[in-house]
């Protein structure tokens, strides 16, 4: 049976992530988040000091993209809706769902591309969220916040997206999610110089001179001609193609002029490899090996792990996950000075701030689009080198990644507990005031709670 997750949307500064970098407003004058309490809400307007009547107002959450998920299951929104003194709601919330390209409603008969006014109630969403196509992989939530009277606003403090896919879990974040980060992160910059050439040329093939499956050359950073600009002030680069391996200069170099030209090199990456490996003409190589765990126990994320269907009363309890810390060991292998330390600058920078497409230390879990701490433990030391590979600078270290989340246990359908809480309530209103200074009863209110049954 596949796996069902939720993700969880919400508002609040997490692990050193800018929410607002990551979330979209129609109208930042009219619509905003909350710096004290993590809520969206409409924005009071100074020109009137009442909020936006506005039917479009829209905000559009962090778009997530895990890889696995195969099918979204079910929608909770989290919000508080004002009412009036007849309970009568006086403002909505609305949703739509984008795909990462097309923020789509459903029309009664099918998903379509969404235009101004065409939004669905969560129990829309929930009624036919199963068939929404999501062969993207990527998902995210838009919201609609209206108010029928200009004296209050929704507030939304959350969402949570229930969805399912087939997850190998720790297979996911060492051999899939590090393994394929720490090879888009071991790129390093290699300068060359090639011989003059015989003739003036606005182009360099760089086949006539390297051997691509060697280097991993994954781009070019700056061409400079060495004889006539030897502090290399001038940058002649202006394009590369990896498939031809043709650099296109800006203005041509003559003959005998020297190109020098600075490479980005992509270092071979494996885990845990066999002897092939060990090869002089792959260098190069990351190797990633001897991961231990450090620390692991099931306990519960400080958020929810349970999701619900307001309308059927239909919920999904997701038991607590197995949590674990790995230890993971790094060995960078080159064969010159200056790669190496290159090379072991990039990767410290890479385990000390974060990819380049997180904004922190973080490893992203490929296939559920969860982040975990990365902890560079033991900086890179020298370490001898063996008889076969004496020609072969070596260096080790060692980094754990923090806190991983292993849902081990399947998810359980149950439902939603509607209670009555019946008792006395804080004074709300003239009635209750009255009620107190006659010696009257005081009247009593309803409290509605939903709880998930265990």
């Amino acid at each position: 049976m596949p796996d069902r997750i939720i993700t969880e949307i919400w508002w609040s500064p997490s692990q050193g992530f800018d929410v607002r970098a990551a979330t979209t407003f129609s109208d930042s004058a009219k619509i905003r988040l909350d710096p004290e309490d993590h809520k969206i809400k409409l924005k009071i307007q100074e020109s009137n000091n009442r909020y936006p009547l506005d039917t479009d107002l829209t905000v559009r959450s962090k778009t997530y993209n895990p890889e696995a998920v195969t099918q979204l299951l079910m929608v909770q929104l989290n919000s508080t809706i004002p009412v009036d003194e007849d309970s009568d709601a006086l403002a909505t919330v609305e949703m739509r769902i984008y795909n990462g390209t097309n923020e789509m409603w459903w029309t009664g008969a099918a998903w379509a591309i969404a235009s101004a006014g065409e939004w669905n109630t969560e129990a829309e969403i929930n009624a036919n969220i199963s068939t929404f196509d999501i062969t993207s992989r990527e998902f995210a939530i838009v919201l609609n916040l209206i108010t029928l009277d200009s004296k209050v606003t929704p507030e939304v403090e959350s969402v949570y997206i229930l969805w399912s896919g087939e997850i190998e879990w720790s297979q996911d974040i060492i051999l899939n999610s590090l393994t394929q980060t720490v090879q888009e992160e071991a790129t390093y910059p290699e300068d060359i110089a090639l011989p003059p050439l015989a003739a003036d040329s606005s182009t360099i093939d760089l086949d006539d001179y390297v051997d691509e499956s060697d280097l991993n050359i994954t781009d070019i950073e700056a061409v400079y001609e060495h004889n006539g600009d030897p502090l290399h002030r001038t940058n002649l680069f202006s394009s590369y193609n990896s498939t031809t391996h043709v650099i296109t200069l800006t203005s041509p170099i003559l003959a005998n002029g020297v190109p020098y030209i600075r490479q980005i090199i992509r270092a071979n990456v494996a885990w845990d490899t066999h002897q092939d490996f060990d090869e002089i003409g792959k260098l190069p190589q990351v190797i990633l090996s001897n991961t231990r765990t450090i620390n692991s126990s099931p306990y519960s994320f400080a958020h929810s792990s349970d999701i619900m269907r307001r309308d059927t009363g239909a919920a999904v309890k997701t038991p607590a996950p197995y949590r674990m810390t790995y230890q993971v060991t790094m060995e960078v292998r080159t064969d010159r000075t200056r790669s190496q330390q290159r090379l072991l600058d990039s990767l410290i920078s890479f385990l000390t701030y974060g990819p380049s497409t997180e904004e922190g230390p973080f490893l992203k879990s490929r296939a559920t689009d969860r982040r975990y701490r990365l902890w560079l433990q033991d900086e890179f030391t020298a370490l001898q080198s063996e008889t076969k590979l004496s020609n072969v600078r070596i260096f080790q270290g060692q980094f754990r990644i923090q806190d991983v989340a292993l849902n081990l246990k399947a998810a359980e359908d149950v439902y939603a507990i509607q209670k009555l809480n019946l008792g006395f309530a804080t004074i709300k209103s003239d009635e209750e005031q009255k009620a107190i200074i006659n010696e009257e009863p005081i009247p009593k209110t309803t409290e509605e709670v939903i709880e998930i049954e265990d």
